[in-house]
């Protein structure tokens, strides 16, 4: 079976992510029509239909407009379902963490847009949840969903493009996370998220994926990465994982080197070789490619006012700990913070791995309660962060009330 994805590099669209004219809009609806006739879905059979936009809205901000979804390649894709004749658009999110998606919404700067167009908003964290059993799953097997996403006709996926210090990529596969209830998220984010967020994409697949890359990510995201500004490429198609293997290779990743999007392949599309099986539309991979600045995990001599002990840890407080301490770096004054230690993961078996430390020390994640049993005198003198992996920010709120 084949599967079609479509490219297509604009000049200038026009405006940026956080100021645009309504010109931009009417081009980009046109562009992005083009794109998703390329890759054979019809969308005149969608006027009956209830249509469900799902963007990535974690945490917007101002001063880093290429971590979410762009408002513009949103507002063009609800303005093309009308303009088809749709007579029922919503755009909807879960942010997660803790995060109100009614927040994120404003802080994007789509409600007044979507309040314009008659296009209904969908908070999932104040609405129904529903919780579904998953067949097909190997480890999510009862799944916490908004109903939303059960009970439309049509989920049209609207991922950000770029990189991502656990999964090195954020595209289609993984935005499907923002239909999940909270309780059920952190979850996520351990070393299985590439099983689990295949086995989302199970219960319910993305009908249409539209990939924004006009101004993508790269380095230390989703978060604190780097812009890159008027990339203005976009990738659109039916399956997520044949969209996410085209957009990995535009970002200069191979395939194989995304575990969960060579996963999603296989037990998705059952694709075992990818050159075969998935062909691309409109411009060439060639004629956009970019080679993305990697993500850094570790946070071992990152630091300066903090040292990181890194002992038998799996990625996901990796990555909780280095999101914290990028948070604290770029959006905080850290010239005041004393020097602390972190220590993750478990100690060695039966040898005390851990006798003297700088600073407050700070014990991250379930695994690394160990080391207070090592030394009667000493084991309270650590703080004990819990979880499996802690919240993101759990650190970084500890390290900067050091003193306080």
């Amino acid at each position: 079976m084949e599967y079609l994805v479509g490219i297509k590099k604009i000049d200038d669209p026009g405006g940026s992510p956080l100021a645009w004219s309504d010109s931009t809009i009417d081009k980009l609806a046109l562009v992005i029509g083009d794109i998703i006739e390329k890759t054979g879905f019809n969308l005149k059979t969608l006027r009956n239909a209830s249509i469900m936009l799902h963007p990535n809205l974690v945490r917007p901000h101002t001063t880093r407009p290429a971590s979410f979804s762009d408002p513009r390649v949103i507002l063009a894709t609800a303005k093309l379902m009308q303009d088809v004749g749709v007579k029922e658009i919503s755009v909807g999110e879960n942010p997660g963490f803790g995060y109100p998606a009614r927040k994120a919404f404003h802080e994007s700067g789509l409600i007044s847009h979507l309040n314009k167009m008659n296009v209904k908003t969908l908070y999932f964290d104040e609405s129904e949840w529903m919780t579904v059993n998953n067949p097909e799953a190997r480890l999510y097997h009862d799944v916490t969903v908004s109903k939303h996403l059960m009970d439309c006709d049509c989920f049209v996926n609207i991922p950000k493009m770029k990189t991502h210090m656990l999964t090195q990529v954020s595209l289609c596969v993984k935005n499907v996370l923002g239909v999940i209830h909270d309780d059920q998220r952190m979850l996520f984010h351990r070393n299985d998220i590439a099983d689990k967020v295949v086995d989302l994409n199970l219960l319910r697949m993305p009908d249409l994926n539209i990939v924004d890359g006009l101004w993508p990510m790269e380095g230390q995201a989703p978060f604190h990465g780097d812009a890159i500004e008027g990339f203005n490429v976009i990738v659109a198609g039916k399956n997520a994982a044949a969209v996410d293997a085209v957009c990995c290779r535009v970002m200069g990743f191979e395939v194989n080197e995304v575990p969960h999007v060579q996963l999603a392949l296989k037990r998705i599309c059952n694709i075992r070789d990818y050159n075969e099986s998935v062909v691309v539309k409109g411009d060439s991979i060639g004629d956009v490619k970019r080679r993305f600045k990697r993500p850094v995990l570790s946070s071992m001599a990152q630091f300066g006012f903090v040292e990181c002990i890194e002992c038998g840890v799996c990625n996901g407080c990796l990555s909780a700990i280095r999101h914290s301490l990028d948070w604290l770096k770029m959006e905080t004054d850290c010239s005041n913070i004393p020097v602390a230690t972190v220590v993750s993961g478990r100690p060695m078996p039966n040898m005390n791995t851990l006798n003297r430390w700088k600073g407050e020390l700070f014990l991250f994640g379930n695994c690394a309660a160990e080391f207070q049993f090592f030394d009667a005198d000493r084991r309270n003198k650590g703080i004990w962060v819990p979880g499996c992996p802690p919240h993101v920010l759990d650190l970084a709120k500890l390290i900067k009330n050091i003193n306080q």
